[in-house]
């Protein structure tokens, strides 16, 4: 009889801590799924916050992000509202909540296919416009180029033989305002640069030049005009940023302006020297500029740093400056 009380007992001390022991884990899975809940309530505050600054700066892809990431976290604290302690349950919960994902990544995939699609519509809008934008300047500016020329460069007869002997300069030089990439790593102010050979051209070799840090003010067109038409020869000084601006219809850019016009009136005597290492070979020119002076040999080359090599640019100087007093003299005996 005691034997059997005693085994009662037992029995009734293990349903004890059996019950002691799940309540004390449903405690625990209840405070995890607090702080579950709580984390995620406060990630909520953050997106709905960061949602109106995209919604007061008219940012619709992150306001469009941010209510993905709302609708992600509504079904998450609803995960976590329903959980209860049945197994069973837990795993149609889960497998609800992936049907939920699911469906809320397919919806978000098609909004971006949309909006894909949206963007390459604009894309194609925006380019037809730039398209048209660009013809009409171009057929302005032939238009300009036209009137120009009709009514300054087309000299036929007795007026284009008055014109022969009244030039004024040996060289008019043409060059771009910007920096040149000397070499690698060396990159200096094109301008400075060309003044320097400018200079030396007028002081060691007595040649007349048109520099227009020297010539160009007042009305800067009619002076170009009035410069090249005074100049026997017209020298580019080549940098890939001059190429550039030659290569594009640009109705106010100088460079453009001025070598079209000397190429024009002067195409004998139009000539070029490379001011950077990356502009030495003609098969890297493009455009107007390989079309006009690709098969020209240049003489003399700037493609490298004055101040440490002082002797070389002597010598390219002269180089040059006997190319231009040979043009020179030719043109005087025709």
């Amino acid at each position: 009889m005691k034997a059997v009380v005693e085994k009662n007992l037992q029995a009734a001390r293990d349903v004890v801590r059996n019950m002691a022991e799940a309540a004390k884990e449903k405690a625990r899975l209840e405070a995890e799924r607090e702080a579950e809940r709580a984390a995620l309530e406060a990630r909520k505050v953050k997106i709905a916050a960061a949602m109106a600054k995209a919604c007061d700066a008219n940012d619709f892809d992150k306001m469009e992000k941010h209510e993905e990431q709302l609708e992600e976290l509504k079904v998450s604290l609803e995960r976590i509202g329903s959980l209860s302690m049945d197994p069973q349950q837990e795993a149609r919960d889960k497998e609800e909540e992936q049907r939920i994902r699911k469906k809320l990544e397919k919806e978000r995939a098609e909004r971006q296919e949309k909006r894909r699609q949206a963007k390459s519509e604009d894309e194609l809008l925006r380019k037809r416009a730039e398209d048209e934008r660009l013809r009409s300047k171009e057929d302005k500016i032939r238009r300009q180029m036209e009137e120009e020329e009709t009514l300054v460069t087309q000299q036929t007869g007795p007026a284009k033989e008055a014109q022969r002997g009244k030039e004024l300069c040996d060289v008019f030089n043409t060059h771009d305002w910007g920096n040149s990439l000397v070499s690698d790593g060396i990159e200096l102010n094109n301008h400075d640069r060309v003044a320097r050979i400018n200079k030396a051209l007028q002081e060691d070799h007595d040649l007349v030049t048109w520099f227009d840090g020297e010539r160009m003010k007042g009305q800067i067109r009619n002076k170009m005009i009035d410069g090249i038409d005074k100049s026997v020869v017209v020298c580019a000084f080549v940098t890939k940023n001059y190429m550039e601006k030659i290569n594009t219809v640009d109705e106010n850019d100088n460079c453009e302006f001025e070598f079209n016009y000397a190429r024009g009136e002067k195409p004998a005597t139009l000539i070029c020297v490379p001011m950077e290492s990356r502009m030495q070979s003609p098969n890297d020119w493009k455009g107007i500029l390989k079309a006009t002076l690709g098969k020209k040999l240049y003489q003399a080359n700037f493609a490298f740093d004055f101040d440490t090599n002082p002797e070389r640019f002597k010598e390219e100087v002269s180089k040059l400056a006997a190319q231009i007093k040979d043009l020179v003299s030719e043109h005087g005996k025709a």
